[in-house]
Parts: C-alpha cells; structure tokens; sequence
C-alpha cells in the first residue's frame, strides 16, 4: 500500500510535458505498426509483379509468387487490436493532457484524474 501512496505522490507531481511523452510514445508505436504493414504490402507487392512479369524466369516464378503471396497474407497477422488500443489509450491520455493544461493542479486536485493516470502506467509496465 505504501507502494501506491509513493505512485501517487509521483503523479501528483507529473506535468503536461509528462504526459505529452506518454501521448508521443504511443503515437511513435502506432506510426511504426502502420509502416511495418505498409512496408510488407509493398514488399509483397514487388516480388508478385516481377515474378508475373517474368523478371526471374518461369522456373522460378511459381517459387517467387508463393514467396509474394508470403508477405502480402503477412498482413492478415496486422495487430489491429492493438492499434485500437493504443489509440483508445492516446485519447485518454489527450483528454487527461487538455485537463492538466487547463489546470495545471488538476493531478493534484483531481482523484479520478490521478486514479486514470495510475492504472495507464501500472498496465503499461506491467503489460496488461
């Protein structure tokens, strides 16, 4: 229990830049989902097109379109749960940064605020 009164005093003590790390960490990982499976399509994309277009010769051509058709249905394993939940989490967290922003005590002031603030961090490091 003392353990949550210290996590308290600590997030009374954050401030806007604090949670505008928070807001840009998750925005950096959704960009990066989102790149990730960009990249795999275009990948994908060019070994199918040069294998229909004969670049590698017919013998190989069935072995290259297998290996496109690889990393094109890579994308059926995009997580796009976790994308929803970053992006619900980063709306929390803009929500909690317009409050802190308006009243820079609200940390301190707020209860729920702090109790939100908390759990974000506990499932972060925790995972869950």
């Amino acid at each position: 229990m003392a353990e949550e009164s210290e996590i308290g005093a600590e997030i009374k003590s954050m401030g806007i830049t604090h949670i505008k790390v928070l807001v840009d960490n998750h925005n950096n990982s959704t960009r990066f989902y989102y790149y990730y499976a960009l990249i795999m399509f275009l990948l994908g994309l060019v070994v199918v097109v040069t294998s229909v277009l004969g670049f590698f010769g017919e013998d190989l051509a069935s072995d290259i379109l297998k290996i496109g058709g690889v990393f094109v249905t890579g994308l059926s394993a995009f997580p796009i749960k976790e994308i929803v939940n970053r992006k619900e989490k980063n709306g929390v967290l803009k929500l909690i940064s317009v409050e802190v922003e308006s009243n820079p005590k609200a940390l301190v002031e707020n209860e729920m605020l702090r109790q939100m603030l908390y759990e974000y961090l506990k499932s972060v490091v925790t995972s869950k």
